[in-house]
């Protein structure tokens, strides 16, 4: 249940998020993010949070950030993914290799991603 602070960081996120430049996560920061996300699992309420996360047919990401109560100094993050995901019964991912699904027919794969942009083998285009 959104505390009203929440519910209004979530309206001024709506409205005028700071944009994240493209940036690849350290190990480090991927870690704590798992980490605070599996805290945040852990309280009441929370039990479905796993939904949040990006799906595996996803093709675009846009994320923000906006400073929340600054007198306590805290920040929210969110993402948004097109196409939306969260549908009831269905998990975000399946079970298998990496790229076993890639739709553009010739399965090219960066780092365990379909890349559907690759068109020959190259850096970021391999099988």
């Amino acid at each position: 249940m959104f505390q009203l602070e929440c519910l209004i960081c979530y309206l001024i996120i709506q409205s005028s998020a700071g944009l994240l430049p493209q940036t690849t996560l350290s190990k480090e920061d991927q870690e704590e993010i798992v980490n605070v996300h599996n805290e945040y699992r852990r309280l009441e309420g929370a039990s479905n949070m796993e939904l949040l996360l990006v799906w595996a047919t996803a093709k675009q990401i846009g994320c923000g950030f906006t400073k929340c109560l600054p007198e306590i100094g805290s920040t929210v993050f969110v993402c948004l993914y097109i196409p939306f995901g969260k549908y009831t019964g269905v998990r975000p991912y399946q079970k298998g290799p990496g790229c076993a699904n890639c739709t553009s027919g010739l399965r090219w794969c960066d780092r365990g991603l379909c890349n559907s942009r690759c068109t020959k083998a190259g850096p970021g285009c391999g099988k």
